[in-house]
């Protein structure tokens, strides 16, 4: 009993005492993915804005210079 009583606080404590860095939560990749220009740009051309969806791709390509090395459908 005196070892289930000390493995239970064990654990109890142990949660109050996670380092930080395991507790923060995941980036969204929609915030951070640099395709996030490609799938604006796309949006836009199918909403038949083509000025916009112009922009968008250009800033993808920017962003992705080796894009245009790659052969992966986009």
């Amino acid at each position: 009993m005196k070892r289930i009583s000390s493995l239970v606080c064990l654990t109890t404590l142990s949660t109050f005492f996670i380092p930080e860095h395991q507790a923060t939560a995941q980036s969204t990749l929609s915030y951070t993915d640099a395709s996030i220009h490609f799938r604006n740009g796309r949006e836009y051309f199918e909403s038949r804005n083509y000025e916009a969806a112009k922009t968008e791709f250009a800033q993808y390509l920017q962003t992705e210079k080796s894009i245009l090395e790659k052969n992966d459908g986009n």
